[in-house]
């Protein structure tokens, strides 16, 4: 599947969006500002995950999700 293009007068955005399922968020987020993604707001908390939203280099949004039911699921250590 290749990605739509809209041609604006401010910018080309990206019609897909992209969730990325992590068990850390923080270090997601880490990662991926390293090799130069940027912050976009902060960590929404929503009823069934966590998520943060992130910009690419090009201003494309994709985020950063935490399922709060992965937690339940983790064993105990």
């Amino acid at each position: 599947m290749l990605p739509d293009w809209v041609c604006s007068k401010r910018r080309r955005r990206s019609l897909l969006h992209v969730d990325l399922d992590f068990d850390d968020i923080d270090v997601a987020v880490s990662a991926s500002t390293a090799i130069g993604a940027t912050v976009f707001g902060g960590v929404v908390d929503e009823p069934t995950n966590w998520f943060q939203v992130m910009r690419d280099p090009e201003g494309n949004e994709f985020c950063f999700i935490l399922r709060k039911s992965r937690l339940d699921s983790q064993p105990n250590t």
